[in-house]
Parts: C-alpha cells; structure tokens; sequence
C-alpha cells in the first residue's frame, strides 16, 4: 500500500525549518532575519510582465554565470556585495539592481541568455499554460478523456501513482437526476409512483 497526507508532505518540504524548531532554535530570530528574502529567493519582473525565478541559483559559480548573462558581473565590485555576508545584509539592494536589469527586456530575451549559459532560471508559469506543459502530459497528471460526450482536452489525473496498479478508468460525473429513476426503482418505487414524481416536478 503506498498512501500520502497533505501534513506529511508540508512538513516535509518545510522540514529545513521546522526541523530547526524541533531542535530548539530560535524562530524569532529566524523570521527577523527572513524578513526581506534572499536576492535570488525573490522572483523578478522581465519587460512583458512575466516573473522569472533565481531560486536555484545557489552557489558562487552559478551566481557568477548568472551576473554575467545579466551584464552585471560589476555588481561583484560593489562594496555592499563584495562578499556573501554584505551581500546577504545588503540583499534588498542588491535584488533591486537585478531587478532594474531584469525589467528591460522580456522574459524570452532571459531564458534564451540564460540557457546559453546553462544557468537554472525558470519563468513562472501561468495557470492557462498548464494545458500546454509537457511534464503535465508525458507524466500522465492530465490526459485525454476517453469519455463520450467529454470534449474537454486534458482532465487531471490522481496525483499518487503505483506503477504495479493500473489507475482506475476515467467516468464522467452524472448529470442532475440522470440516475433518479434508477434509485428510486431500488428503493422500491413502482412505475406508477416514479411517473407520478416525474408529472409533478418532484424529479
């Protein structure tokens, strides 16, 4: 049996932090310290609106490769950012100057630079994109409806897979009342009586 919860998983992908609580650490002098994210926890704003994020960046190689496909490996001279610990007392600053490089071209224009450089920055997707993400479709989370009748393009999937269980073939909801004469025929109904509840407007 493989089973799952909505708390596993949370605590799970938090657990750098709760795992400090449960060791005793000081939160309130983490979320003092966490009060202004770090530059590359932050997304930024490219010229079409879109959001790009820097999360994976997270060494000095890749920040240096990043600066670089950004034009602004002079930031690395400025005094506030000279080394990891200014850099993190300054971040606010030293995001803002990212974000004012950022924010003269549109995302395209980054991704392509980026992956020049094989640096890790994704755009945020929106919502409209998932019926085209790929990931979506090959790992099965959405598939086509073999259902008549259903002409949407993508129905979600459950999110749990076992790859020695075949998941359960897709149905479609029933329509309102569809099974009505059905269920009352085994609450035992007779036709008389069903037609009569239909005459009246009672189904």
């Amino acid at each position: 049996m493989v089973h799952t919860s909505l708390l596993a998983n949370g605590l799970w992908s938090a657990s750098g932090i709760a795992q400090g609580a449960m060791a005793g650490g000081d939160m309130t002098a983490y979320r003092d310290n966490n009060l202004v994210n770090g530059a590359m926890m932050r997304p930024y704003q490219a010229l079409d609106g879109r959001w790009l994020q820097f999360n994976m960046i997270r060494n000095d190689e890749l920040l240096s490769l990043l600066l670089a496909g950004l034009d602004a490996i002079h930031l690395l001279a400025d005094p506030r950012f000279g080394d990891p610990e200014e850099m993190w007392a300054n971040r606010q600053a030293f995001g803002d100057e990212i974000q004012a490089i950022v924010g003269s071209q549109n995302s395209d224009h980054w991704l392509e630079i980026f992956a020049a450089f094989e640096v890790p920055v994704n755009r945020v997707a929106t919502i409209e994109e998932t019926l085209f993400d790929k990931q979506i479709v090959e790992n099965k989370m959405a598939v086509k409806p073999n259902i008549d009748g259903v002409e949407i393009p993508l129905v979600i999937t459950h999110p749990i897979k076992v790859d020695a269980i075949e998941q359960a073939a897709m149905t479609r909801a029933p329509n309102l009342g569809e099974h009505s004469e059905e269920i009352l025929r085994d609450l035992g109904y007779s036709e008389e009586a069903i037609k009569t509840l239909r005459a009246n407007g009672t189904i």
